[in-house]
C-alpha cells in the first residue's frame, strides 16, 4: 500500500474537497493536510473542488439576527463596521479540476489554491497550481449565492446600527414628550425621518450595485 499525501494552501473560511476512488476528504485553512491510501501502482485522478457557497438567508439566521439586532448594532457602531465595501468580500467563482498523478511509491503533493475575488469592479477567477502531476479539466463554477450573501451581510450590519440609533431616539422622544419639550420632540422626529430616508437610499443604491455585479458573469 502506498500513501498519497496532499497538502493545500486553503484561503481562510473556504473548504477544498479532494476525491480519489470515491473517497472524499475536506481541507481547511486550519487543517490543510490529508493522506490517501492507494493499493495499486498506476495513474490516478485527484479531483480538486472548491464548491459554491450556500445561501445564508435561512429562517434560523433571520431569527438570530432579529433576536441579537441591538447587540450586533452596538458592536458594529463601536467598530465603525458599516461594510460599505461589502462587494470586496465576494468570492465570485468556485473551481473544479483534475490532477493526473502517476503513483509508483509514497508521494507528496503540494497544492496552492488562490481564491477568486472581486477587484476594481471585475471578477478574478481562482487559480490552482501543483508541484506534482498535470492539471486538466479545469471548470469555473459561478458562486452566485455569495453575491447575495455579502449583500445580506451588509444589510444586516446597516439595519442593526439603524435599529440601535432608532431605539435611542425613541427613548429621547418619550422623555421630550413627557416633559412637554415640543421643539426637542419635533427635532427628534425630523432626525428619525431623515435617517429612514438615508437607510432606504443606501439599501437601494447597494442593491443596484448587486444587480450590476451579476452582469459581470456575462463579460
Amino acid at each position: 500500500m502506498m500513501k498519497l499525501k496532499v497538502k493545500c494552501s486553503v484561503p481562510e473560511g473556504e473548504i477544498i474537497y479532494l476525491k480519489i476512488n470515491n473517497e472524499v476528504k475536506e481541507l481547511y485553512s486550519f487543517e490543510s493536510f490529508t493522506t490517501f491510501n492507494l493499493n495499486d501502482k498506476k495513474e490516478y485522478i485527484l479531483e480538486v473542488e472548491r464548491r459554491p457557497d450556500k445561501s445564508n438567508r435561512s429562517l434560523i439566521n433571520l431569527l438570530i439576527f432579529i433576536v441579537t439586532i441591538f447587540i450586533q448594532g452596538l458592536f458594529n457602531a463601536l467598530l465603525i463596521n458599516d461594510n460599505r465595501d461589502w462587494f470586496n468580500e465576494i468570492i465570485p467563482y468556485g473551481m473544479k479540476a483534475n490532477i493526473i498523478i502517476n503513483v509508483n511509491q509514497d508521494t507528496e503533493i503540494d497544492l496552492v489554491y488562490v481564491s477568486s475575488k472581486c477587484s476594481n469592479d471585475r471578477f478574478i477567477k481562482p487559480k490552482l497550481t501543483t508541484n506534482v502531476g498535470k492539471i486538466t479539466s479545469v471548470k469555473y463554477i459561478k458562486n452566485i449565492a455569495d453575491l447575495k450573501n455579502q449583500y445580506f451581510n451588509f444589510v444586516k450590519r446597516f439595519l442593526s446600527v439603524y435599529a440601535l440609533v432608532l431605539a435611542l431616539l425613541n427613548f429621547l422622544l418619550i422623555i421630550a414628550i413627557k416633559n412637554n419639550i415640543l421643539y426637542a420632540a419635533i427635532f427628534i422626529i425630523f432626525i428619525m425621518v431623515l435617517l429612514l430616508i438615508v437607510l432606504i437610499f443606501a439599501l437601494i443604491k447597494q442593491y443596484r450595485k448587486l444587480n450590476i455585479l451579476n452582469t459581470f458573469y456575462n463579460l
